[in-house]
């Protein structure tokens, strides 16, 4: 599963100078605020829920070799 502080890497390693601000957000911001951030720019979190993915998929691959 997929955390907050792991999209919120995601957008700030891959995302666009918009999206990289949300995600430096994101990881100051509390419960409440993240979920406005989520409910806000419902595009951008699953895109980046799905990079996320891809990054730990990638990394267990790694740790394995």
């Amino acid at each position: 599963m997929i955390n907050v502080s792991q999209v919120a890497e995601a957008m700030t390693l891959y995302g666009g100078s918009f999206v990289q601000a949300l995600g430096r957000a994101l990881m100051q911001a509390d419960n409440d605020n993240q979920r406005r951030i989520k409910e806000t720019w419902p595009e951008y979190w699953a895109e980046y829920v799905d990079v996320a993915q891809k990054l730990e998929l990638n990394r267990a691959r790694e740790a394995q070799r």
